[in-house]
């Protein structure tokens, strides 16, 4: 996606010509506090067609916020995007959905797979995997908005961790409802005992039990989530089964540059072919203009998707300092000025780490590149400091 010459690639309307065949192949995972409208934006200039989905979104948030763009809206490149919602009130989720029908989602996905004990209180997130009659009756509502609907569950919840259970939850959801997809977490969730954090790499992955859901279920759609950090493993797993597509969680940000060569690995499309220092510039004018028109965004929140940029390579722990340290933040000012800051340094650390493109490497648990010594701030030139 080459934006046009006069105007910026966030203003750009993505998924115009996107073949629905298409949609969820490989997507990047809901995740709180991550996949925001920034973290999605920034994640276009490296692929173009892998779908994107919102953080969970509480459908009261949505009903009780009569601002609903600042909640649902989003810029026209994320798309095709699909949005997650939370709840347990069929009701109350029908009317969400509605809501946001008319901002251009691809979908709309239930969370039943998030073990979060703030959401387990409030009745919904895993803890409705045991309730598959209260589900298919949110997913009737939901699906009463015109958009296409989806689950994303967990295998198992606690001590209901049979295959019976889960093919029940799936049997019932499927027959009682329109859902024909569904996104497995390939791991059960245990709401007694382990923290969200522990719940995504504690319990066992069990990619078979996914497997044998499609091959039991050929007449419905399954797409496997948890574990996969490559477009390698995620290639190696639609080979294996009878698979919609694979969701990509975790890896997707710690290691956000490989997301460039997706377009290429799963739909056999060519790749938007930036280098990573002319995905720092662009995302770093959208940062300065977001900014500007919302004094309540700040700019260490703004440069967030960029930190891993660099890991694996060479200067990638200055390239982390220069973006969080306040020193920094204070002297540049503006994204642009403290983006051209970092790529004239680590350009001199790495100058062929700023063009190459992505080549897939093992990066999970090595260690940083300590010895690399933080730079002193330069004086920021006078384009630099100025604001969009």
């Amino acid at each position: 996606m080459e934006p046009g010459e006069n105007t910026p690639f966030y203003l750009q309307e993505n998924g115009k010509n996107f073949d629905p065949e298409d949609l969820d192949r490989v997507s990047i995972a809901p995740m709180l506090e991550i996949t925001d409208s920034h973290f999605r934006t920034f994640c276009r200039l490296l692929t173009t067609r892998s779908t994107l989905y919102t953080e969970m979104i509480n459908a009261d948030t949505i009903l009780n916020n009569p601002n609903t763009q600042l909640i649902l809206g989003f810029n026209p490149v994320e798309a095709p995007l699909i949005l997650q919602l939370g709840g347990s009130d069929p009701e109350k989720l029908g009317r969400a959905a509605r809501i946001a029908a008319g901002f251009g989602y691809a979908g709309v996905n239930l969370n039943c797979g998030c073990p979060s004990p703030r959401v387990t209180l409030g009745c919904f997130g895993a803890s409705l995997m045991t309730s598959p009659d209260l589900v298919a009756k949110c997913m009737t509502a939901m699906a009463e908005s015109g958009m296409p609907v989806s689950v994303k569950c967990r295998i198992g919840v606690d001590d209901n961790e049979s295959f019976e259970f889960l093919r029940n939850f799936v049997e019932v959801v499927s027959r009682d409802s329109p859902t024909r997809h569904f996104v497995i977490h390939a791991r059960k969730a245990l709401l007694k005992g382990l923290n969200p954090k522990e719940n995504r790499t504690v319990p066992p992955l069990k990619y078979e039990v996914v497997y044998r859901l499609a091959e039991e279920f050929p007449h419905l759609q399954f797409s496997l989530n948890g574990g996969v950090r490559s477009a390698s493993e995620g290639k190696n797993v639609l080979a294996s089964a009878r698979l919609r597509g694979v969701m990509i969680g975790r890896a997707a940000y710690e290691n956000i540059w490989q997301l460039s060569a997706f377009d290429s690995a799963f739909f056999g499309k060519k790749d938007p072919g930036f280098s990573r220092q002319q995905v720092i510039l662009k995302y770093a004018e959208y940062c300065d203009r977001a900014m500007a028109l919302n004094p309540m965004l700040n700019l260490h929140t703004m440069v967030r998707p960029l930190l891993s940029l660099f890991i694996g390579q060479k200067g990638a722990t200055v390239f982390r300092r220069i973006l969080s340290e306040k020193q920094y933040i204070d002297q540049y000012k503006t994204v642009r000025g403290l983006a051209a800051f970092a790529v004239e340094t680590i350009g001199r650390m790495n100058p062929s780490g700023m063009t190459e493109p992505y080549v897939e490497q093992r990066i999970h648990g090595q260690a940083p590149d300590k010895k690399d010594p933080a730079p002193a701030p330069r004086k920021a030139n006078s384009a630099e400091k100025e604001k969009v």
